[in-house]
């Protein structure tokens, strides 16, 4: 009996073996089905940043993973507390119109949501009494919450026929949608990362629109433009407060709603609505994130607007409108958007208040205008009555009877005798008659501009009561008006064309500093401070030669010795020679020479010069700085030449390397950060030193400035020097 059993035992062992066997590899390869579908899923991901294709990959590769005829994947919108359909396959059209959005806690998809459980019901119509059946096909489902980082971000589900999805099958859902909610999380970080380039290229490019342009409707639409852009909305507009009430002024979006014929001819009372009242108040955006329907009872055509944001639009702290945006649906804004509508804003402020300058300006220059022209008026009648005067005035008078000069003031026979050379002097005689000839054929003033021997001239005409042929001409040196003129027309359009770059660099910096994240604010803050000094540099240049040219640069002159403020500037600038690894050659003289000079000013000659030198030679390069004495043109002059092996000057930019601003497209290259007015204020601290200036330079080969100053030897140089710059 016993070795029966054991026989038998023995008998059915081989068979277990292989029952179990086959166990092993069945389930080996079902892991390895499993492996190679989240292989798939994680391939998906890895190739895709784009959430809608992702989502629509995934899908497709789930459905014919598992088998199944339909499913879905949804993501949750948190602000709305609901799920929206992202990607649907297989069910049919009046199943697909009931899942495009499920409020948490609804349905299937809404409750897994909820809770953040997975669920599998293997019969719909044993459930909630069949209130989750949508579909007669599909009584099998699976549902799966999406998570990143433990939070649900959407919902995954999949669908089929009474017994087309296994307890295996759901263990694979829940795995596959741990790697769906890392590819939601990687797609979502991408999308955030956009939409930061995105808001730093509209910022920038508003900055550069307001900095741009005086007309206002072209800066406005353009900043409709970019907050479009960026911002959520289906449409947008400017409003301008006017005493008490309000009116949009541009807009952009609305043609698509029925309120698009009405918007233009809004002319509403300040307290219309109580967000206006509130941003008037507390100067700060408002957010209405569902605004009720019995709001637009008497507004048919607002029927449309669900949600709203609104920023003041600011002048010097007082609210002068509001930027607003709209939305079609509720909770379509969130608070980023607030802020940054509050930027928009800000730029809208600057171009209505750069608008109101510009419009006071152009009023006071037209009444400048009108002013000039009625004293122009008063005084060409109270000339006309000031026949004989002639003495007792600056200005050349000449009576002109017919072709011949009746008589002429001391002035302008000065001008015609001894000041002009006597072909010049003929030329001048001939613009007199000339002119007066075409007064007397017109009956009225007649006027003409020339330039005679360096001197610019104005002739005016005019006719005497009771004396039809003859006129009274006036000869004016205007030479000191036409040379300011040109000063201020140079000044102005140089001026302004520097000074906007550096404040609209510092004011994109500045707004770029207020919504950066902590770790890039350092080097927001050090580009800022490049731009500042950079705006210093530049004012300070400004304002030295502008006293130069006013004449208002008075130098104190004193014996200094050259040797000793040639080192100064070179103990000023140990750290950016040593950062560089340049090369410095120079013994200081002995005995050094002694000139006359203002410390100051010459010192700032010395630091732009060898300031220069370094920024423009490269690294290992040699500097070389040599302090001596020359005999040039009859006397003797103390000279500073400082050469360099840096990148040199072209023959083509040679003469105007000492013009205000001017720099050449090599040295922009080569370090971008300078004024143009160093070299300027060389040149100018030199002559009223009664020096000169000489430089002589090879491409690629280096540069060499040569200084020369008087040489102090006496009081009589002393007082030569002096009345040099006192000229």
């Amino acid at each position: 009996m016993s070795s029966q059993r054991e026989g038998s035992c023995r008998f059915r062992w081989p068979w277990c073996k292989r029952e179990s066997n086959e166990e092993v590899i069945r389930t080996l390869r079902q892991r390895n089905a499993e492996l190679e579908a989240l292989h798939t899923i994680t391939s998906i991901i890895a190739g895709s940043l784009e959430l809608d294709a992702m989502l629509e990959a995934m899908m497709q590769t789930i459905l014919r993973i598992t088998r199944t005829q339909a499913g879905g994947i949804w993501l949750l919108d948190r602000r709305e507390h609901r799920l929206r359909l992202a990607y649907l396959e297989g069910y049919p059209d009046e199943v697909q119109a009931k899942l495009r959005e499920i409020p948490a806690g609804q349905l299937l998809e809404g409750e897994v949501a909820e809770t953040g459980e997975a669920r599998f019901i293997r019969d719909l119509r044993k459930e909630k009494g069949g209130a989750w059946l949508l579909s007669p096909r599909f009584l099998t489902v699976a549902t799966v919450p999406l998570l990143t980082k433990g939070k649900v971000v959407g919902v995954l589900s999949i669908a089929g026929e009474v017994g087309a999805i296994s307890e295996e099958t759901f263990r694979l859902l829940q795995n596959i949608g741990a790697q769906v909610g890392l590819g939601i999380e990687k797609a979502i970080l991408y999308h955030e990362q956009q939409e930061q380039r995105r808001l730093a290229e509209a910022l920038a490019e508003s900055a550069a629109i307001v900095g741009s342009s005086l007309e206002l409707e072209e800066v406005l639409d353009r900043l409709l433009e970019q907050a479009a852009r960026i911002l959520p909305a289906d449409a947008l507009n400017i409003m301008l407060i006017e005493g008490d009430r309000v009116r949009p002024i541009r807009w952009r979006g609305y043609e698509k709603f029925p309120c698009a014929e009405e918007l233009p001819k809004l002319d509403l009372p300040l307290d219309t609505y109580p967000s206006w009242e509130l941003m008037m108040r507390h100067k700060h955006t408002i957010i209405i994130p569902e605004i009720p329907a019995e709001m637009w009872r008497e507004a048919e055509n607002w029927r449309w607007l669900h949600s709203y944001v609104g920023a003041p639009i600011l002048i010097k702290d007082q609210v002068v409108g509001f930027f607003n945006i709209d939305g079609s649906r509720p909770y379509q804004f969130d608070e980023a958007d607030a802020a940054r509508l509050s930027i928009f804003a800000r730029y809208a402020g600057t171009a209505l208040e750069h608008a109101r300058l510009y419009r006071q300006l152009r009023t006071y220059t037209e009444e400048l205008e009108q002013r000039v022209a009625e004293r122009t008026e008063r005084l060409r009648a109270r000339n006309a009555r000031l026949q004989a005067i002639f003495n007792s005035t600056s200005e050349g008078l000449i009576l002109v009877e017919g072709d011949r000069f009746e008589c002429a003031n001391p002035v302008a026979a000065r001008w015609l005798e001894r000041t002009l050379n006597p072909a010049d002097a003929e030329k001048l005689r001939q613009a007199i008659v000339e002119v007066a000839r075409t007064a007397r054929e017109a009956g009225e003033e007649s006027r003409r501009e020339l330039t005679l021997g360096g001197i610019d001239f104005l002739l005016k005409a005019r006719p005497i009561e009771g004396e039809e042929a003859t006129r009274l001409v006036t000869v004016q040196d205007i030479t000191p008006w036409k040379a300011m003129a040109r000063v201020y027309e140079r000044f102005i359009s140089t001026v302004s064309h520097e000074l906007r770059s550096p404040i609209t660099a510092i004011r994109l910096y500045a707004e770029l500093l207020r919504n950066a994240p902590e770790e890039r604010r350092l080097s927001y803050l050090d580009a800022l401070f490049k731009e500042i000094d950079h705006q210093t540099e530049l004012i300070e240049g400004i304002l030295r030669l502008t006293r130069i040219d006013a004449g208002r640069q008075r130098l104190t002159l004193v014996p200094l010795d050259l040797a000793t403020h040639v080192q100064a500037a070179i103990e000023h600038h140990t750290v950016m020679l040593e950062e560089k690894k340049l090369h410095l050659e120079y013994t200081p003289p002995d005995p050094p020479p002694t000139v006359l000079g203002q410390p100051e000013e010459l010192g700032l000659v010395f630091h732009n010069l060898l300031r220069n030198a370094i920024q423009y030679t490269p690294p290992e390069g040699t500097i070389r700085i040599v302090i001596g004495e020359e005999e040039r043109e009859g006397r003797r002059w103390a000279t500073v030449t400082i050469s360099d092996t840096g990148i040199g000057i072209s023959a083509e930019d040679l003469p105007h390397i000492f013009k205000r601003f001017y720099r050449s497209s090599r040295a922009q290259r080569y370090f971008p950060h300078g004024t143009g007015l160093g070299l300027a204020l060389v040149k100018e601290i030199i002559n009223l030193h009664g020096g000169m200036v000489e430089v002589e330079s090879e491409v690629e080969r280096g540069t060499t400035f040569k200084l020369y100053l008087p040489l102090f030897t006496s009081q009589a140089a002393m007082h030569e020097v002096k009345a040099k710059a006192a000229a």
